[in-house]
């Protein structure tokens, strides 16, 4: 079985895609492991990718999945993770400074993953819609065969609106550490398509556009 690179920008819904492999895995028994066969990155423009990167050099052939996500509600989404976690040294200025400041790194990132060859590509909006429909294809990737009732039953257990709760309960590891919990910082803020709109200058957005 070939290597499958998952790419995406940070804050784009990987997080919630793992999760719902995780519960899968844990529903379905599969003898397949996801992380044996999945690597994840940010091509750098996360913290701590050096590792991970050399390894996907190092492959032979493998397959690559992309998963985007619209742009203004991306760089919003980085600015309250920011903010707490401070990746890059922090957000400051305001929120309109701050996705102003980090568009073209963003750019970049898309003009970068414009030269792969991708075996599937998919979209945060399409998962917020039609989950079960989105994610198969790239189930089918990694374990052949899906099991589509534990795959149902894993979609259904990481509703956005689910995993808020079970997160803020601690029921749920999303790799958020107690430090940041305690600022009231978790992975499962919104999850809303086109709440950017909300949160930004009208002038802001059509610059982001």
């Amino acid at each position: 079985m070939s290597k499958i690179v998952f790419i995406s920008y940070p804050k784009s819904g990987r997080t919630w895609v793992n999760k719902i492999f995780e519960k899968y895995q844990e529903f379905s028994k599969s003898s397949i492991k996801q992380e044996n066969v999945v690597l994840r990155t940010h091509l750098g423009y996360g913290g701590k990718e050096i590792p991970i990167l050399k390894k996907i050099k190092q492959l032979d052939n493998p397959q690559y999945v992309l998963l985007t996500r619209d742009i203004p509600d991306t760089l919003v989404s980085f600015y309250h993770d920011e903010k707490v976690r401070k990746f890059r040294g922090g957000a400051k200025g305001t929120i309109d400074d701050f996705v102003l400041e980090y568009k073209p790194l963003i750019d970049e990132f898309y003009d970068k993953v414009s030269t792969y060859d991708f075996a599937y590509e998919f979209t945060y909006e399409r998962m917020q819609i039609l989950p079960m429909e989105t994610i198969l294809p790239f189930m089918n990737l990694v374990y052949g065969n899906v099991d589509l009732l534990s795959l149902k039953k894993a979609v259904d257990y990481c509703h956005f609106s689910k995993l808020s709760i079970l997160e803020r309960q601690q029921k749920e590891d999303m790799a958020v550490s107690a430090n940041h919990q305690q600022q009231d910082f978790f992975k499962t803020r919104k999850g809303q398509v086109g709440s950017a709109a909300d949160e930004l200058k009208p002038e802001t957005l059509k610059q982001l556009l």
